[in-house]
């Protein structure tokens, strides 16, 4: 052998302890007070106070999800408040949370199944194509495609937008003398 090398096994100890500092170092230690308000930001503070922080499970585009998936997320959510939450259980977690999501998309789907073949057995053929619509909507990336009235309403809406108004105030003073422009094909040689 002609070169020689040397093999050098460095050991930085747990992974996890340079992220816990990190993140230590990246909170601001010092509390700054809030100096003299003004009477608007403090009735808003005040509103905020009596507002209850809204229940992500309450929401309507989260309605599916069942209770056992929110229970694997907000435990999830307190180890890792607690910084307790370690790669290995993150990564158990993380799967125990997407297999229940998993199975709570295929509960959702075989109840719009049940109840379209309810409306289709009720011989409500229109309904049960709305509710697919309507569930294909919120489970899709895509859009659906737009219906002729639909559109028509959005032809009504964008022409009231951008139609010509009188403006209600004095036109904006020009202070500067206005410079001619050719506004013709320019030539070959310009080119």
């Amino acid at each position: 052998m002609d070169h020689r090398a040397i093999v050098l096994y460095l050991k930085a100890g747990n992974k996890g302890r340079l992220n816990i500092y990190r993140k230590q170092r990246q909170r601001f230690p010092l509390q700054l007070e809030f100096g003299t308000q003004d009477e608007m930001t403090t009735t808003f503070e005040k509103l905020r106070a009596l507002c209850d922080k809204p229940d992500p499970k309450k929401r309507p585009q989260n309605n599916w999800i069942s209770e056992d998936t929110w229970k694997i997320v907000w435990n999830m959510t307190m180890l890792r408040t607690l910084g307790r939450l370690t790669s290995a259980g993150r990564r158990s977690m993380k799967r125990a949370m997407w297999a229940s999501l998993a199975n709570d998309c295929r509960e959702r789907t075989k109840r719009v199944g049940k109840s379209n073949r309810a409306k289709l057995a009720k011989g409500d053929a229109q309904e049960a194509f709305r509710h697919l619509k309507g569930w294909y909507r919120d489970t899709s990336e895509t859009e659906a495609w737009p219906c002729k009235q639909m559109m028509e309403r959005q032809t009504e809406e964008r022409v009231e937008l951008y139609r010509k108004r009188v403006s209600p105030r004095a036109p904006i003073p020009i202070n500067i003398t206005p410079v001619n422009i050719l506004d013709s094909t320019p030539s070959d040689t310009k080119i």
